[in-house]
C-alpha cells in the first residue's frame, strides 16, 4: 500500500462518530519521504475546512518556527484525522478509532524522527509522561525517547503558546533544537543545535479565505514532480503582482518536490539574482527567462515567454530587454516596456520561446478573431526547435477553447507543447492574498474583485494539474505525460546561471586611486586655518586611510571625487553632501561634501565601518545631471556606466493601512491598532508575534 491508497482509505472512514459531522478528513501536507514528522492532536475549525493540519492560528506560529529555524525536509500529521465537534479533545475511542490509520502513516513515511506536539500526541506513545516534564528533558538535558525503534522528541502544542504562556520568540528558539536530534546521538548540554540559514516566515493573517467556488484541488504529501514550472513570477520583477518572497517561491518548490524552476517576470529583469540565489540555497536549478511585452500599437502589447540556454542567449536577453526602454507607455502606475516582434526574431540566438498566457501574442489573435498562424509561423522559423506552445490547466472557459485550438495547431506545424501555471503565489489557499496586492495595486477594494477568477495561478503538483485536465480540459489530458517530458526537456536545454561574484566592477587601479587622494588632501592647511589640534586631525585621517585601505574604497572615492569636479567646473548645482557621508573628514577635505565633521561633531562610523559599505548622496540637478552621465561614460566607456534602481518596502503600519483601506475598515479603528502596534513593536514584538497573542489584534485582523 501507498500514501495515495491509505489516504484514500482514509477519507472513506466510518470508524467513529466523528465521520458523521466532518466537512473533510484532515490527512497530512509536506513531504512523503520526510526526516521530521511533526504530530499533532486533531484538526481544528480552519483545518475542517481546508482540509489540511495546521493552517489556523496554531499553523501559523508552527509555519514560522519551522521556516525561521531553517527545518527543510518535514511533514505534519494529527493522530486524529476528523474534527471533535466544537474543538474539544479527542476522546480514547475516537484515538482508537484513529490509531491504524496513525501507525499506517508512520510506517510509509518512515520519518527519522517524530515531533510530539503537545500532550495527546505524546500520551499516545507515552502514557505516563506529561509535556512540561518532557519538554524540559527534551530541550534543557538534550534527550530523545525511543519506542518501537522510533525516536521521538517533545514540544508545546502551538495553542499553549497561544493563550500566552510562553513568548512567541522562546517557543521559536525551542526549534532549533530540532535538525540537531537528525543526528545519531543525544546532545550534551553545552552542545548547540544544528540548523539552517533561517528562512523570512510568511505573514499569514487568520482571515479566512472564505468560500471558493471551484472544486478543490487535491492536497496532502507531496513527491518529486514531473514537470519543471517554466512560467513563473517574482516579487522583486513583478512588483505588485506577486504573493511572496524569493524564499518563499524557494521553499515551496523545495517542498513540492521541484527540481528546477524559470522566473519570468513581466518586462523586467529585477529579480534574476534574487531567484537564482533563492533556489540555489534549496538545490533547485534556476533558469533565466522573461515574460516579455510584445509590442501590438503604441498603447497595447501583448507576452512572449523568453527563456535563457546559454551565454549567447543572456547577451540577446539583455539586447531585447534594453531595447524595450525605447517602447514605454504607462498605464496608472503601471510602466510597459514593450520590444517589437521582429526584434524578437532577430536576436533569437540562444533563447527558447514559448506562447505565454491567455494575453501571449498567439493566443490575443486568437480572442478577437484573427489568424495567428502567420505569427506562429514566423516564430518558429526565428526560434525553430526551440519553440513552443503554452497550454495552462486553469478553469477559465476562454482557456479551454485556446488549449483545444492550440494543441491543434501545434500538430499541424509539428511544435512540441508544453504545461504551464503562470504561478504568481505558491498555493491554491493563497489567491485571497494576491488578491489584496493586485487591490492595492490598482487602489481598488476587496469587492472590485480585481484578482485572477480562478485560484490555479500558482505552484501547482502534478497531481493538481491532473486532476484540473481531467475535470476541466478532456481533450488535453490524455497527452498530459507529453506536456510534463516537454518541460523537463526545456529545463534540460538551459545552462546558464548568473555570475554569483564578479568581484570590484569599477575601472580603475585601486593603488593609483589611493596615492591621488592623499597628494590632493591639504591636512597641514586645513589644520591651520581652522585652529585644531593636529593630533586630533592626523588621528582621525588615519582612522579614515586605514579603513578605506583594508576595504578598498579609494577607487570608489575617486570616481565620486570625479563627479563632483566636474560639477562644480560646469557650474552643475549639487548638494553638500548628504547623509552618512557628513561624517566623513576625508570626503569634506577633497571637496567631495561642505561640511566640516570636526566643528559639527558628526560621526565617522555612521559613513564606513568593516562592514558597512559606504554610499555617498550628492543631490545634482536634476536638468544638468544627463550631462554627468555622459561625461562618464566618455571617460569610463559606455559598458561600465549604468543605473541602478531601489525598492521600496511596506512598513507594518502603511501595510495595515493599505489592506484596512481595501476591506473599508474605519481609520478610527486602524489607528487604535496602530498606537497598539508601536507599543509592541517597541519590545521587539514582530506583527506576526503581535496577531498571535492578542486578541484585540487578532480581532482586528479578522475584519
Amino acid at each position: 500500500m501507498d500514501l495515495k491508497e491509505l489516504s484514500s482509505q482514509i477519507r472513506n472512514c466510518k470508524k467513529c462518530s466523528l465521520c458523521e459531522n466532518r466537512k473533510n478528513v484532515v490527512i497530512g501536507r509536506g513531504s512523503q519521504t520526510p526526516e521530521i514528522l511533526f504530530l499533532g492532536e486533531a484538526p481544528g475549525e480552519q483545518e475542517d475546512i481546508e482540509g489540511k493540519p495546521f493552517v489556523g492560528r496554531s499553523g501559523m506560529l508552527l509555519d514560522r518556527a519551522i521556516s525561521e529555524t531553517g527545518i527543510k525536509n518535514f511533514a505534519v500529521i494529527n493522530v486524529v484525522k476528523c474534527r471533535p465537534p466544537e474543538n474539544r479533545k479527542p476522546t480514547k475511542e475516537e484515538i482508537e478509532a484513529c490509531s491504524p490509520w496513525l501507525e499506517q502513516q508512520l510506517n510509509l513515511l518512515n520519518p527519522k524522527i517524530v515531533v510530539l506536539l503537545g500532550n495527546t500526541s505524546l500520551n499516545y506513545f507515552f502514557p505516563d509522561k506529561t509535556i512540561t516534564k518532557t519538554v524540559e528533558e527534551t530541550t534543557l538535558s538534550g534527550k530523545t525517547f525511543t519506542k518501537d525503534g522510533r525516536r521521538f522528541i517533545a514540544i508545546f502544542h502551538p495553542s499553549y503558546i497561544l493563550r500566552g504562556k510562553m513568548p512567541v520568540a522562546d517557543y521559536v528558539k525551542i526549534f532549533e533544537r530540532v535538525n540537531f536530534f537528525l543526528g545519531d546521538g543525544q546532545m550534551g548540554n553545552a552542545r548547540e543545535a544544528l540548523v539552517g540559514d533561517p528562512q523570512p516566515s510568511p505573514l499569514k493573517s487568520p482571515i479566512p479565505n472564505g468560500p471558493q467556488p471551484n472544486t478543490p484541488l487535491p492536497t496532502g504529501f507531496s513527491a518529486e514532480q514531473r514537470y519543471v514550472p517554466l512560467h513563473v513570477h517574482t516579487e522583486h520583477g513583478s512588483v505588485g503582482d506577486v504573493f511572496r518572497t524569493e524564499d518563499e517561491l524557494a521553499e515551496d518548490l523545495y517542498q513540492k518536490g521541484f527540481k528546477a524552476c524559470a522566473i519570468t517576470d513581466h518586462g523586467s529583469l529585477s529579480g534574476l539574482p534574487y531567484f537564482q540565489i533563492a533556489l540555489k540555497k534549496k538545490g533547485i536549478k534556476p533558469i533565466i527567462g522573461l515574460e516579455a511585452y510584445i509590442e501590438e500599437s503604441e498603447k497595447k502589447q501583448s507576452h512572449l515567454v523568453l527563456l535563457v540556454k546559454n551565454e549567447a542567449g543572456y547577451k540577446n536577453l539583455l539586447k531585447l530587454h534594453t531595447i524595450a526602454k525605447e517602447h514605454v507607455h504607462k498605464v496608472f502606475n503601471k510602466v510597459f516596456q514593450k520590444i517589437p516582434l521582429d526584434e524578437v526574431c532577430k536576436h533569437s540566438e540562444g533563447l527558447i520561446c514559448s506562447t505565454a498566457c491567455i494575453s501571449g501574442t498567439v493566443a490575443q489573435r486568437w480572442r478577437r478573431g484573427d489568424n495567428p498562424e502567420p505569427i506562429i509561423q514566423k516564430l518558429q522559423a526565428a526560434f525553430r526547435e526551440d519553440f513552443y506552445v503554452e497550454l495552462m490547466p486553469n478553469r477559465m472557459e476562454e482557456q479551454i477553447r485556446f488549449n483545444e485550438y492550440i494543441i491543434n495547431v501545434a500538430r499541424k506545424y509539428k511544435i512540441k507543447p508544453i504545461i504551464t501555471t503562470d504561478s504568481h503565489y505558491n498555493s491554491p489557499e493563497d489567491k485571497h492574498y494576491h488578491d489584496l496586492v493586485k487591490a492595492n495595486e490598482w487602489r481598488k477594494k476587496i469587492t472590485d474583485k480585481i484578482g485572477f477568477s480562478d485560484d490555479t495561478f500558482c505552484n501547482l503538483t502534478c497531481n493538481q494539474i491532473e486532476s484540473l485536465l481531467k475535470t476541466c480540459h478532456p481533450k488535453i489530458y490524455p497527452i498530459m505525460e507529453e506536456l510534463f517530458a516537454n518541460t523537463l526537456e526545456v529545463a534540460n536545454k538551459c545552462a546558464f546561471e548568473l555570475p554569483s561574484n564578479l568581484g570590484d566592477t569599477l575601472p580603475g587601479i585601486e593603488e593609483e586611486a589611493r596615492e591621488k587622494i592623499l597628494k590632493r588632501i591639504d591636512i597641514e592647511g586645513y589644520t591651520k586655518k581652522n585652529n585644531y589640534n593636529p593630533l586630533i586631525v592626523n588621528e582621525r585621517i588615519k582612522k579614515e586611510v586605514d579603513l578605506l585601505t583594508s576595504r578598498k574604497f579609494f577607487n570608489y572615492f575617486d570616481k565620486v571625487m570625479y563627479m563632483v569636479d566636474y560639477a562644480d567646473s560646469h557650474n552643475i548645482p549639487r548638494g553638500p553632501g548628504r547623509g552618512s557621508v557628513g561624517g566623513s573628514l576625508l570626503a569634506y577635505l577633497l571637496g567631495i561634501t561642505r561640511v566640516d565633521p570636526l566643528r559639527f561633531n558628526t560621526l565617522w562610523e555612521r559613513f564606513l565601518t568593516p562592514t558597512r559599505t559606504p554610499d555617498v548622496d550628492l543631490d545634482f540637478s536634476a536638468e544638468k545631471r544627463g550631462s554627468i552621465i555622459g561625461s562618464l561614460r566618455l571617460k569610463y566607456g559606455p559598458t561600465n556606466v549604468s543605473y541602478i534602481m531601489t525598492f521600496n518596502e511596506w512598513s507594518d503600519k502603511s501595510a495595515i493601512k493599505d489592506v484596512s483601506r481595501i476591506y473599508d475598515v474605519p481609520l478610527s479603528e486602524v489607528n487604535k491598532f496602530n498606537k497598539e502596534l508601536s507599543t509592541k513593536t517597541a519590545e521587539n514584538l514582530k506583527i506576526e508575534d503581535i496577531i498571535l497573542t492578542s486578541e484585540t489584534a487578532a480581532e482586528f485582523a479578522k475584519k
